[in-house]
């Protein structure tokens, strides 16, 4: 009878840690993916020029990393979307070709900020 015990505690212990194990993984697999999921970004096709109107040669996405993409980059969550708002903008300082498009660097048309 003791016997039994102790290999149904033995049993119901080695069940218990493989969920815990299982439960530890599946977090960290959680944690990687949301450091690592690609996200699609807009980018600079070619050199922008300083107050220069944006046309849409001049851009195109890339998928990036969820964990490089900078603070403030032009996320396209919904296709097209993102491009929309940036066409007909102007960007107030050089941007390089392949920089991620931050919302920083471009304003709306206007004679007193951007002079177009």
């Amino acid at each position: 009878m003791l016997q039994n015990k102790k290999i149904i505690q033995f049993i119901f212990s080695g069940v218990l840690a493989l969920l815990f194990v299982q439960f530890y993984l599946k977090a960290k697999e959680q944690n990687i993916e949301m450091g690592f999921g690609m996200v699609d970004v807009l980018i600079a096709a070619r050199d922008i020029g300083p107050y220069k109107a944006i046309t849409s040669d001049m851009i195109t996405t890339r998928p990036i990393a969820q964990r490089f993409v900078e603070p403030g980059a032009f996320r396209e969550k919904v296709p097209g979307e993102a491009r929309k708002k940036l066409i007909g903008k102007v960007a107030v300082a050089a941007v390089p070709a392949g920089a991620q498009i931050l919302q920083t660097l471009v304003r709306s048309p206007s004679a007193t900020e951007t002079g177009l």
